[in-house]
């Protein structure tokens, strides 16, 4: 067994860390800039992460069934090419809130394409290192979290307006990673993939499928809490005194305390 992992999902891990910490210079902030700086109720602001979250939704379900259909490597330009696009959409035109609102979903249903193409080739190109892969990305993708608001809240309060251009140059790295690293990742034999389907298929019983729901089921409850304080707290931070680069640095601490608290985590699973 090969116990290194292999370039190929460095390249993914070096990837998403990218990607999150692009997407991190705006999520802390959509809700403040929407009410403040657009001038819009809580309410709207509360539609354009609804409108967001569910385009994401619909962009995990399209891109794993691309995926199957026509390949990981497609499957990935297409998600990073409408990635790309939506950035630029976002950076030239978020100063209405249609304009904020179209293309802050566009920007959900691109990321949610690049997510399940990016963690099953993470699976299917190195079986053998079980869940590390996985590890590998969920640790990047929290140390994205961490740098992404850290530095977002420095920019932001020297001019808002900068962390879309953040924003969109953490995009471009993203995609120049994953183009570059096309020639290592490799599709793998539709035989391959099949077959791993059928037998992940075969071994799925009742019981693993009712755990499962519970898990899914108590997870979403969890996230359910969660949005709150992560649509709210911007605006509620500001009117009780607290500076962006304050209000920034909670979400530091909750990206690093995740990323720092992994490796007792896999001690203890």
């Amino acid at each position: 067994m090969n116990n290194k992992m292999p370039i190929s999902v460095w390249i993914l891990v070096i990837a998403m860390a990218l990607n999150t910490t692009a997407a991190s210079f705006l999520w802390p902030f959509n809700t403040l800039y929407i009410h403040d700086f657009l001038g819009e109720s809580m309410t709207l602001a509360g539609v354009a992460l609804l409108v967001n979250s569910a385009l994401a939704i619909v962009g995990n379900y399209i891109g794993g069934t691309l995926f199957d259909r026509i390949g990981g490597k497609t499957t990935l330009m297409i998600s990073v090419g409408l990635l790309l696009a939506s950035s630029i959409g976002f950076l030239l035109f978020h100063a209405t809130f249609f304009g904020y609102l179209v293309w802050l979903g566009l920007i959900g249903l691109s990321g949610g394409l690049v997510f399940p193409t990016v963690y099953a080739f993470a699976g299917l190109i190195w079986p053998e290192g079980g869940r590390r892969s996985f590890n590998a990305i969920y640790v990047a993708q929290n140390v994205g979290v961490a740098l992404g608001t850290a530095m977002s809240g420095q920019i932001a309060r020297l001019n808002i307006e900068w962390i879309f251009y953040a924003n969109f140059f953490l995009s471009v790295l993203f995609v120049v990673v994953l183009l570059f690293g096309l020639r290592y990742l490799k599709n793998p034999a539709r035989p391959v993939v099949q077959s791993q389907l059928e037998a992940a298929a075969t071994t799925l019983s009742s019981a693993t499928m009712k755990s499962m729901w519970y898990v899914a089921v108590g997870y979403a409850v969890l996230w359910f809490v969660y949005v709150q304080w992560q649509g709210t707290i911007a605006v509620h931070s500001k009117d009780l005194g607290v500076t962006i680069s304050q209000y920034s640095l909670l979400w530091t601490v909750n990206g690093a305390m995740i990323v720092f608290a992994q490796p007792l985590l896999n001690r203890v699973l």
